[in-house]
């Protein structure tokens, strides 16, 4: 690996031990080429980019101290205005967006623009294939999870089931979902991971998943939810994981190309996600009876009966006080609250739409990203193929919101809609649409 002495101002402007600087540490695809010699990684390493065998590849996040800063006290509204570039590397920011950087970095507990969020959790994402840092990255990963402003982040998510993987720690996933859930978009992807290496679902875990996927408005008592996950096993013949994963495919478990936040780590993994197959049985752990031993045998519980997937939408009405009536300009709520309301005629529990899209050379692009930027869903990703994907979450309430957005972007190729999971053809998408119900 090459190495030139940083300049000392370094070490005064980096607070972070995590933050990987230029001539200090080594490049991603140093750290990579290192863990394919290594072999025995649950991971594919798919290739190794360009420069890797002399050590000539240079690392796009890593902080070069003798790229200037500035505080920029002079001409500051022009300065504010220029928001920083979502997967830019350290040189991609200007001098002010810099300083804001190195600040943030001292605590990123602190809400910070999108694009600062993405470039530190590329160097976490890094810091997993470095055996010196690689157990303060997990941390450093549990302690952002249990911050409010970070628990709904998706690439925090993906950042940290990686890290669950790569240490095939099933444990660490339980416990995560149990004490400091994500967003439930990724609850499917996460029991999948759960399954595969072997550590059962537990009755903790239950309460943030049901309500997440809304299938109740409250979850019952987590003595109640250990007696139904018993009941469930015993009606299976086998632990619910175990046998959501034996229904499927072999192919499905077969490992498929990994969308990371830094560009040049390029991996496969397994990505099995068991909502389609855990969802139905839970709905019916919810509604069957519980038995309890007895002197005489076993009893049925019907007093404490959970609400049934027919009586959800009701119970989960008259629970609705239990939550604060939302804020649809919190920057980090992405997905639907549990809130069980009904909005615009239609059920709003479980209800979300999804509009997709990728970078155009329309005319309106820069006007569409700015206000998709503006909404509370809005979640920038990188797909497979390294390339920038837009993508915006709509509640039943927003969709004023949508079709504002879907003006512009309907006629773009890259544009796609999902509605509870599904992907809508274009021309099915118009005001009082059957498909949008």
């Amino acid at each position: 690996m090459k190495t030139r002495q940083p300049p000392a101002k370094s070490q005064s402007i980096i607070h972070n031990p995590l933050v990987r600087i230029v001539g200090v540490h080594a490049t991603a695809v140093e750290l990579l080429a290192n863990a394919q010699q290594a072999g025995q990684r649950p991971v594919v390493i798919r290739s190794t980019p360009a420069g890797a065998a002399t050590g000539d590849a240079e690392d796009y996040i890593q902080i070069d101290p003798a790229l200037v800063t500035a505080d920029c006290t002079e001409n500051v509204d022009k300065h504010q205005s220029e928001a920083p570039v979502i997967g830019s590397g350290y040189a991609g920011f200007t001098p002010y967006q810099r300083q804001q950087l190195l600040q943030w970095l001292a605590d990123p507990r602190q809400p910070a623009h999108a694009a600062y969020r993405q470039f530190y959790l590329a160097h976490l994402e890094v810091g997993l294939f470095d055996p010196e840092v690689a157990d303060q990255v997990q941390a450093e990963l549990r302690r952002l999870q249990a911050t409010p402003s970070w628990q709904q982040h998706e690439g925090l998510a993906r950042v940290s089931l990686l890290a669950c993987w790569l240490a095939q720690d099933g444990a660490a996933i339980c416990e995560w979902l149990a004490t400091r859930p994500p967003t439930p978009a990724c609850f499917g992807l996460l029991l999948g991971a759960q399954a595969l290496l072997n550590t059962p679902l537990n009755a903790a875990q239950l309460a943030p998943i049901l309500e997440g996927w809304r299938l109740v408005g409250r979850a019952p008592s987590s003595a109640m939810l250990a007696l139904r996950l018993s009941s469930l096993a015993t009606t299976l013949n086998q632990e619910p994981l175990h046998y959501a994963l034996a229904q499927q495919a072999e192919t499905a478990r077969q490992p498929r190309p990994w969308r990371c936040l830094h560009r040049d780590l390029r991996l496969a993994l397994p990505q099995l996600d068991l909502r389609s197959v855990l969802e139905p049985l839970l709905r019916d752990l919810l509604s069957m009876p519980v038995t309890t031993p007895t002197a005489t045998g076993t009893s049925a519980t019907p007093e404490d009966k959970a609400p049934t997937a027919g009586n959800t939408a009701s119970n989960n009405a008259a629970s609705s006080d239990a939550y604060e009536d939302d804020d649809e300009e919190a920057v980090e709520d992405v997905m639907p609250r549990p809130n069980g309301r009904q909005e615009d005629g239609w059920q709003h529990e479980g209800w979300q739409l999804v509009l997709e899209f990728g970078e155009s050379r329309a005319d309106t692009f820069a006007f569409v990203i700015k206000r998709a930027q503006q909404l509370p869903g809005y979640l920038p990703l990188m797909d497979e193929n390294r390339q920038l994907v837009h993508r915006v979450y709509f509640r039943k309430s927003e969709l004023r919101r949508f079709w504002s957005l879907w003006d512009h972007t309907q006629g773009w190729s890259s544009t796609k809609v999902f509605v509870n999971g599904k992907e809508l053809r274009k021309w099915d998408i118009y005001p009082y649409s059957p498909h949008l119900k």
